[in-house]
């Protein structure tokens, strides 16, 4: 047994319309499965536009190596930022990484003189949208 929604009177469990009021619960039946077909769509509209409006970006990494004095050639960092910046490309973060040190002694006549310094390389990550 079940009871009507709209007028709440006892019914059979295989009777598809109320006595009472005249409710169809075929009807309803077949609109709950269509606005459940209807939600379902607009959910997949709503995921395909969430997808389609959300970037792609396709990632560069470049190392720029310190020269063997431990110095950084800025002609060089200013030639990839130029080339990458002509190619959409857009620089996302730049750290650097030490990768040892240089020393040397130079010795003549009984003088020397040490030579020490760091060589780092600079690590550049550069992103562009592609989508």
């Amino acid at each position: 047994m079940k009871n009507c929604p709209k007028c709440n009177e006892l019914i059979g469990d295989n009777v598809n319309r109320c006595f009472k009021c005249g409710y169809d619960f075929l009807k309803k039946k077949e609109e709950d499965e269509k606005r459940k077909e209807d939600d379902e769509k607009r959910n997949q509209e709503r995921n395909q536009e969430i997808k389609n409006s959300n970037h792609i970006y396709e990632y560069k990494v470049v190392k720029i190596t310190d020269s063997t004095d431990g110095r950084i050639d800025s002609d060089v960092l200013q030639k990839t930022l130029d080339l990458l910046s002509e190619d959409a490309w857009r620089l996302v973060h730049a750290f650097t990484n030490e990768i040892g040190k240089e020393s040397s002694t130079i010795g003549a006549w009984g003088m020397a003189e040490n030579v020490n310094h760091t060589i780092d390389e600079t690590i550049l990550i550069f992103e562009r949208r592609i989508r």
